[in-house]
């Protein structure tokens, strides 16, 4: 397994002295221990291993810069990031996790726009007017269903039934509003 994750970027990460890895699936893992063919050591004795949310990665990687100061405009940078989340689960319970990271994100992007639901907000309101994004940040409590995945979804509106989740079956059937899509969802959508 060690070979089919690092065995692409072989030369690159074997050069590096900082490796910065992509939250999602991989985030999971202690990348960090996994060893290049041909090194006996980890990878982060000898470097600096560091998972970073997508959207960090992908605005890096384009170069928007890190604040565009107070005057920006929210769709500078061919669209900017728009970053929708809701704090509460579907118990009424807070997710700190999803604050900090809508908050991070508008901290650290000067183009990045928040559309936070406190829970109030219906779903309809959260995905108005999307307009052209380079990237779509999705946080919120999640779900997942094997027996129904196009069920599975993001609660993103009011209350807590079908139509309070931007589900699979209805994010197919969207025209895609950006080039890139972050979906950030809790642990509650983990496998059972």
């Amino acid at each position: 397994a060690t070979a089919a994750i690092l065995r692409p970027r072989r030369a690159a990460i074997r050069s590096a002295h900082t490796v910065l890895i992509s939250a999602g699936s991989f985030g999971e893992f202690p990348l960090g221990m996994l060893r290049l063919p041909g090194e006996s050591e980890p990878l982060m004795i000898k470097r600096t291993v560091a998972i970073l949310p997508s959207a960090t990665l992908l605005a890096a990687a384009r170069g928007v810069p890190a604040t565009a100061g107070a005057g920006a405009s929210p769709t500078a940078g061919r669209g900017g990031l728009l970053a929708l989340s809701r704090t509460p689960d579907a118990h009424g319970d807070r997710l700190e996790g999803v604050a900090r990271e809508s908050r991070w994100l508008a901290k650290r992007f000067g183009v990045a726009r928040v559309r936070e639901n406190d829970g109030t907000r219906p779903l309809e309101n959260m995905l108005a007017a999307l307009g052209s994004l380079d990237v779509l940040h999705v946080a919120s409590h999640t779900r997942w269903n094997p027996a129904a995945p196009w069920r599975a979804g993001f609660l993103l509106g009011s209350g807590e039934g079908e139509d309070a989740y931007l589900t699979a079956g209805r994010i197919a059937s969207l025209r895609a509003p950006a080039r890139v899509c972050v979906l950030a969802g809790c642990a509650s959508a983990g496998s059972a």
